[in-house]
């Protein structure tokens, strides 16, 4: 999805990712061309807006966050993120820390190494799982440090995870040193959504279900925001569709519009 934006959509595109094209074989330029039209219908620009939306907000918020002194970031889920390949000169200096399932992780360099795609040295690759508690640990194993602040990327991982597994996240953001800070997606409720967000939550949610991945857990916006502060976090603010469709959206004529089933966060100390 993030390799269509860069081929089919209008610029100025919401999310600048040259890497994401060829990256995997049916990312190639050719092969989103040769699918053109099931590429523009409504469903796949829907789920391309949410992929293209939530890669541009936590990158505007490591901005953000590395200007205010954050010299660490860790994407929790990095599957196929590209950040690491296409650094910005003011990021080069920070320490990035990839955290995922060993084999997808695996899948990735290997795939990294016959594209002869280097990866830079401030990146370091932590494998784990997020269901178990050890995670934290094999972070710090690789160099994180836990006495320095650290932004975290957690985007399309919440709903796999139970809640207990969810909570272990933001505790754990929530205890290091202040200016420490997460960008989270999360699906929202069934309740919650209407019309086409509702039938591309039910519609993904049996996808998910069919290859062994179930969702596991959803938040109401509000409560989500409750929790949060409960964890501690001092600036919890939900990016709502109207605030995303007049930030990243507005005046589009390629049908990217702001999805409403799955919604971004960021959450800092």
């Amino acid at each position: 999805m993030r390799a269509a934006h860069q081929v089919l959509d209008e610029t100025p595109l919401v999310f600048v990712d040259p890497v994401a094209v060829g990256l995997l074989d049916a990312a190639s330029r050719e092969a989103i061309l040769s699918r053109r039209d099931e590429l523009q219908t409504d469903r796949a620009k829907h789920l391309r807006s949410l992929f293209v939306l939530r890669s541009r907000f936590a990158e505007d918020e490591l901005a953000r966050a590395c200007s205010g002194g954050v010299a660490q970031y860790t994407l929790l889920g990095a599957g196929l993120d590209t950040f690491a390949l296409r650094q910005p000169p003011p990021l080069r200096k920070i320490r990035i820390f990839e955290f995922d399932w060993p084999a997808t992780q695996r899948a990735k360099l290997e795939r990294l190494r016959e594209l002869a795609l280097s990866v830079p040295g401030n990146v370091r690759h932590v494998p784990g799982n997020l269901d178990d508690n050890r995670w934290m640990a094999a972070l710090e194993s690789h160099g994180l440090d836990m006495k320095a602040p650290c932004f975290f990327s957690c985007l399309g991982v919440s709903q796999y995870l139970n809640l207990e597994a969810v909570d272990r996240i933001f505790g754990f953001v929530a205890s290091l040193p202040r200016k420490s800070a997460i960008v989270c997606s999360f699906v929202q409720l069934d309740a919650d959504l209407t019309g086409e967000d509702l039938a591309e939550s039910q519609a993904s949610a049996a996808i998910a279900q069919e290859v062994g991945e179930p969702w596991l857990t959803r938040f109401n916006p509000a409560a989500l925001g409750a929790r949060l502060r409960d964890h501690g976090y001092l600036d919890v603010r939900v990016l709502h569709p109207e605030e995303s469709q007049r930030r990243y959206f507005e005046g589009r004529r390629d049908g990217l519009h702001a999805p409403r089933f799955e919604l971004v966060l960021s959450a800092a100390m």
